[in-house]
This record gives C-alpha cells, structure tokens and sequence, in this order.
C-alpha cells in the first residue's frame, strides 16, 4: 500500500499535469497520455500489491505455497504435541506398571492370608480331634487361645 506521502505526491503530479494541460504548457497529447499511463501503471501496481498483502495476512494454504509464520506456528504446535504425546506415554507405562505391581501384591497378599486361614484350620481340626476322643493335649490351650483371638468367625465357616 502507498504512503500517505506517496498518495499526496500522485495527487500533487496530477495537479500539476492538470495545471500544465490547462495553461498549455504540455505541447502534445503524447507527453500527456504518458504521464497518464504512469500514473495508472502505479495505481494499478499498488493495488496489486495490497491483494498479495491480503492474501499473505490469510491463513491460506495450499500445497504450493504456506506463509512462514504459519509454518513457524505449526511446526511449533507439532512439537509441543510431540511432547505432550511422550508424557502421555510416560504416564501411561507408569500407571501400567503401577497397576501390575498392585496386581501382583494383592495376589501375594491372598496366597498367603489363605496359607494362614490353611493352618488355623488344621489347628482347629486337630484340636477338635483330640477334644472328641477324649484326649488331653498339651495343645489344648492353643485351641482356646486361638478361638479367643479369631473369634467365632472361622469356626462357623466350617
């Protein structure tokens, strides 16, 4: 786009070719139609210049043609989504991992609650054993010992 000095300068030219046609002082219609056709060739430049301007301020693109900041832009978002994409990933192995960890101390933690439930119930039946025939055990206070601190509970499931 022209200045303003530049717009005023076009102005001042066809004053001043108006002032020469008007007293006669340009002699020939050529000298005139020249300076006419300059004075198009510029305005029509100038307007073609802001079109490209326009369509550069767009954020027009096409296979052929991409504006570097735009370019700059996407490249930039390409990158942080990379990023963002890796710490998804992190985050997704560290939840896998912590999930199979969990997975396996809860097994671990099962086997061996039931490893105990397995001997207290052996407990229990042997001293029941010996409490049915009759026999005096010296075991006979562990039975009561452990009635007392498991309760109920574990008899009543057999």
């Amino acid at each position: 786009m022209l200045s303003d000095e530049e717009k005023k300068a076009i102005e001042n030219l066809k004053e001043v070719i108006d002032l020469y046609n008007d007293e006669c002082l340009i002699t020939t219609d050529d000298d005139f139609k020249s300076i006419e056709i300059l004075l198009n060739l510029i305005e029509k430049l100038s307007k073609e210049i802001e079109e490209y301007k326009k369509q550069l301020d767009l954020d027009y693109v096409d296979e052929h043609f991409v504006p570097i900041e735009r370019y700059n832009q996407l490249e930039k978002e390409i990158e942080e989504l990379k990023e963002e994409n890796k710490t998804l990933k992190n985050l997704q192995n560290d939840t896998n991992r912590l999930y199979t960890e969990m997975i396996e101390r809860k097994n671990y933690f099962e086997r061996e609650l039931q490893k105990l439930e397995d001997k207290i119930k052996a407990k229990i039946e042997e001293q029941d054993k010996i409490i049915k025939t009759g026999g005096i055990d010296f075991n006979t206070k562990s039975y009561a010992r452990c009635k007392k601190e498991f309760g109920q509970s574990l008899l009543e499931k057999e």
